[in-house]
């Protein structure tokens, strides 16, 4: 039986003015190699993740990733 592949991937979340990039780990199954799956307890934290930065609560955001300030040019 073939076995899942797994790798970190990084995804980006962004909210208000706030860009957030998230490493995560992903899986793959065999019989879908092209889409990728993300576990509940990853899923939850990327919820929460997007409600922070649509709060613009940055400090809380650099403990899982790097943030980014969206600025008018």
């Amino acid at each position: 039986m073939p076995t899942m592949q797994t790798e970190t991937k990084i995804t980006s979340i962004r909210r208000g003015r706030y860009l957030v990039e998230v490493p995560i780990q992903v899986s793959y199954s065999p019989d879908a190699p092209e889409d990728p799956i993300i576990d509940s307890k990853t899923a939850q934290l990327l919820d929460e993740i997007a409600r922070h930065a649509a709060t613009g609560d940055a400090a809380w955001l650099k403990q899982y990733g790097k943030v980014y300030e969206l600025v008018e040019a």
